[in-house]
């Protein structure tokens, strides 16, 4: 078997499979307006990105904000799973499921 072939029954194999990882980025007003920082940032094709560390923000400027907002932190790769967390809280609530003694704490939480 040929090096050409190998290769691209390995391409075939791997064809559903989108992931990109990266080491380091540096934002420096990227297409959205964005500054910021990543270390370590793993992005599947799904939109799910995990970030050992991230810090992305804008600046103020004169035409669409006049201050200074936090788009994304992320810290430890937590920020999808405590998202998904909250998210299920959140129906919970919305949906009046039974709620635990867990919900009831986290509700007392949010109230201060």
């Amino acid at each position: 078997m040929n090096l050409n072939n190998y290769l691209s029954k390995l391409d075939f194999k791997m064809r559903k499979l989108d992931l990109q990882f990266s080491i380091l980025g540096i934002c420096l007003r990227s297409h959205k307006k964005f500054w910021g920082l990543s270390a370590i940032k793993i992005s599947f094709g799904t939109g799910k990105t995990y970030s050992l560390l991230e810090f992305i923000f804008s600046l103020p400027d004169q035409t669409t904000s006049n201050e200074f907002s936090i788009h994304s932190i992320d810290l430890l790769f937590l920020k999808t799973p405590i998202r998904n967390f909250l998210e299920n809280h959140h129906e919970k609530k919305l949906w009046s499921l039974k709620k635990t003694r867990w919900d009831k704490f986290l509700d007392t939480l949010y109230s201060f």
